[in-house]
């Protein structure tokens, strides 16, 4: 095993809660945050990433401005990177972050969306299962 598999093996911070959220996505290119715009849904999530199934590829390494919709709660203009995208059936499943680097999240800088989408998160969890 090389050091990159161990490093890659737990490079989440919090498992992902699994739902199905319709989202507007729109790709940022340059300063006025023009792009191409589209749709697309959430498979899963939680408050530093989440797992989009959309149509078309995005470039990892992309800036996305994010929309979600879950109904009871609304996020717009969601800052977050595209950092894997991969061929699944029809479309493609993208990973994005909502941080740049840890440092950013050290010292707090994206506090004010980690606060909401820690919010967007609770409401999302699923009730325990009984056994």
């Amino acid at each position: 095993m090389n050091n990159r598999q161990g490093v890659m093996s737990n490079r989440r911070k919090l498992a992902r809660i699994s739902t199905r959220m319709p989202a507007q996505v729109r790709r940022v290119s340059g300063w006025w945050r023009r792009g191409k715009s589209g749709s697309c849904d959430v498979l899963d999530y939680n408050r530093f990433g989440a797992g989009l199934f959309s149509e078309r590829a995005m470039p990892v390494g992309g800036r996305l401005l994010l929309d979600l919709d879950a109904g009871h709660f609304v996020l717009r203009r969601l800052p977050a990177e595209v950092v894997s995208c991969q061929r699944e059936g029809r479309g493609y499943r993208i990973g994005v972050r909502f941080y740049r680097n840890l440092g950013e999240l050290v010292s707090g800088e994206a506090s004010a969306a980690l606060t909401v989408l820690s919010g967007l998160e609770e409401s999302l969890a699923a009730e325990p299962i009984a056994g």
